[in-house]
């Protein structure tokens, strides 16, 4: 029976097996997109033309994240994380470039060409932030290097010719972020007219004088001063770095002196600036100008 019951049944052809895809190329095998995406043409009138000051600010957004991508590739070269030079890092550092030239362009125009709408988006405070990212960098070098020559041993002249090799490069970049806030500041100001002393005592008598009755005169001032401040900054960075080696001598703190006081006269209910002189104050050993200042920082009206 077992042998009869297979009788008659019709034995159905094989089934040709379903041909095997040939395997996709892999997307490491091509060129790797650089983890800043495309950048804006290097062109500033393509950049921004065409856009009104709201598209520009958007635009910006997008680039402030992609300038944070490229700077994180030159961090990792810069800390050693990279064995070697890559073409990866010469590319991060050409977009570095590229994105802060066309940033700061973009914050400067709209600053000059809307200041209310520039204050509202905080845009002096963002302009600032893109040059100190590269500042602070300098100045965590500046500070590594001065550690490793006081802790002597076989590295100290070796950390001695670094500083010194780094410290024409810090100063450049001091002076080039000096020029651009310097011009800003100079064409903020004559925007509203306000190109001599007499002229801004003038402003303040109206925009703080009768309740605010000048509110673009007085943002105007306001982020003016904050361009001031920030000129203060980079004068004491400079005179730091050029400090002498005996650590208790008086360091020409003068220019930044000047600088946070006359953001003082722009905008006289500013805490940060009283903030400042309090703390050249304390650099200069004078502590009870200090304590008065940072008392009068704390109540003022714009801590």
């Amino acid at each position: 029976r077992g042998r009869g019951r297979g009788r008659g049944r019709s034995l159905s052809p094989a089934k040709p097996k379903a041909a095997i895809p040939a395997p996709k190329p892999s997307p490491s095998s091509g060129p790797k997109r650089a983890p800043w995406g495309e950048l804006p043409p290097s062109d500033l009138s393509a950049a921004l033309g065409g856009k009104t000051l709201t598209q520009m600010l958007e635009s910006a957004e997008r680039w402030e994240e992609q300038l944070a991508a490229a700077l994180a590739v030159v961090g990792a070269e810069a800390s050693g994380k990279m064995r070697i030079k890559t073409k990866r890092a010469d590319e991060a550092a050409a977009a570095v470039s590229l994105l802060r030239r066309v940033l700061s362009a973009t914050y400067s125009h709209v600053l000059q060409a809307d200041v209310a709408l520039g204050r509202a988006n905080a845009v002096d405070e963002r302009l600032w932030r893109l040059f100190y990212r590269s500042i602070d960098s300098y100045k965590q070098r500046v500070q590594a290097i001065r550690e490793k020559s006081a802790a002597g041993g076989d590295d100290a002249d070796g950390a001695k010719r670094a500083l010194a090799a780094l410290q024409p490069e810090f100063v450049k970049e001091l002076q080039k972020t000096r020029r651009f806030i310097t011009e800003l500041l100079r064409r903020l100001l004559a925007s509203q007219h306000l190109v001599s002393t007499q002229l801004v005592h003038a402003a303040h008598s109206v925009a703080f004088g009768s309740g605010g009755a000048a509110p673009l005169v007085a943002t105007t001032l306001d982020s003016a001063h904050r361009l001031c401040l920030y000129l203060g900054d980079l004068a004491r960075y400079r005179a730091l770095l050029s400090r002498p080696s005996d650590a208790s001598a008086i360091r020409d703190f003068g220019e930044a002196f000047a600088l946070y006081r006359h953001a003082l006269q722009l905008f006289p209910d500013s805490g940060r600036a009283r903030n400042q002189l309090a703390l050249l104050s304390t650099y200069c050993g004078d502590r009870l100008s200090a304590v008065a200042l940072f008392a009068q920082a704390t109540s003022a009206a714009r801590p």
